[in-house]
């Protein structure tokens, strides 16, 4: 994943991945740019998510 990542970067593309299982933290699983998601993006995107699921079961 890393070569590909670094290949679309040196194309100029923005790049995401996402891989499983995290080894320390669940931020290593999903990276952005060949960068681990900061906490604070996947705690909005998890809350988005719940928001919607919450919807979704009424």
């Amino acid at each position: 994943m890393a070569l590909l990542e670094r290949l679309a970067a040196s194309h100029g593309l923005t790049t995401a991945c996402y891989t499983s299982p995290h080894l320390l933290r669940y931020n290593e699983r999903l990276r952005l740019d060949g960068e681990p998601a900061e906490d604070t993006l996947l705690v909005e995107g998890f809350e988005r998510v719940e928001g919607r699921a919450w919807r979704v079961r009424r």
